[in-house]
């Protein structure tokens, strides 16, 4: 039998974790959970750099402590006994207004941050919002392909009417 032993490499960030260090570096320079985070997508898009920091976008949208609803007791009957059990939601409804409050400052989220997906999903994510909206608010998977849609229609005109032709 032959026992190998691998160093594991974790984010410190999000936990993610890889066999490489090197791929793990990159990864936590642009970890959606890092408040000081390079956005790749910014970069490889003519989106440009924002010179907002992460903790003011942030500070944009609204918490979860605002809208939190107060525990409240159900009645369970187990094996014939009435028993109170003191209950947290943690769905939607436990936080009711939240995904409309966070509509509601979208547009100046997305206008901060140049429109980027990638930037917008760490705003998000570092307020812990991501559970608690809808793909109506904020879909990262349609909006990054919108995104590069664009990028790549752009390009491609540009080719066309550099083409040379020999």
């Amino acid at each position: 039998m032959i026992t190998k032993l691998r160093k594991r490499y974790y984010c410190e960030h999000c936990g993610k974790g890889g066999g490489s260090a090197g791929h793990m570096r990159r990864h936590e320079r642009t970890c959606t959970a890092n408040p000081d985070r390079e956005c790749e997508m910014c970069q490889h898009t003519e989106l440009g750099h924002h010179e907002i920091p992460m903790a003011e976008l942030v500070a944009m949208l609204p918490t979860k402590s605002d809208f939190a609803e107060i525990q409240y007791h159900e009645w369970y009957d187990i094996g014939g006994l009435p028993v109170d059990l003191e209950v947290n939601v943690t769905s939607r409804l436990a936080y009711p207004g939240l995904e409309e409050a966070v509509k509601q400052v979208m547009d100046a989220l997305r206008e901060a941050v140049g429109n980027c997906p990638a930037c917008i999903l760490a705003a998000l994510r570092q307020a812990d919002l991501c559970d608690q909206i809808s793909s109506e608010t904020f879909d990262y998977k349609r909006e990054k392909k919108d995104l590069w849609d664009n990028v790549n229609d752009a390009e491609s005109a540009w080719q066309d009417a550099n083409k040379v032709i020999l």
